[in-house]
């Protein structure tokens, strides 16, 4: 029985195209998110940074001035975008299923239509850093 060497080669070539890639998701979208967060804990006064802690989500949420305007602005972005994902998603599923190459119509998500998935979220990614 002839004994087959198995090599482990370390596959580079993946770390090297990932690796801008996540450079950019990083300076993007984890770093500012981060940076929100932190500065969400501090306010200004005189022009230097004072921390507060939690205080500001206090006020947020308690004082009836900032707390209509925070529902009414997120009940009308969940609105806008319960609206833009039906819509967004109908039209990307049935240009897929029209330009699919078998002509068959609606199938049951090919290769190719599941692949099209992440481009029918990318609005969830940009409505994520807002």
């Amino acid at each position: 029985m002839p004994k087959y060497k198995t090599q482990s080669k370390i596959r580079w070539h993946i770390g090297v195209f990932l690796a801008p890639e996540i450079l950019i998701y990083i300076a993007v979208m984890i770093y500012p998110l981060f940076n929100t967060l932190r500065l969400a804990l501090f306010t200004k006064v005189d022009q230097t940074l004072l921390y507060v802690g939690l205080e500001n989500f206090r006020t947020l949420f308690g004082d009836p001035v900032w707390s209509d305007r925070f529902w009414n602005a997120l009940g009308t972005s969940l609105w806008f975008f319960t609206i833009q994902m039906l819509v967004q998603n109908l039209i990307g599923i049935v240009l897929a299923a029209i330009l699919s190459p078998l002509g068959c119509g609606f199938q049951v998500f090919t290769a190719r239509q599941f692949s099209s998935q992440p481009y029918c979220f990318s609005s969830l990614s940009v409505l994520r850093g807002n």
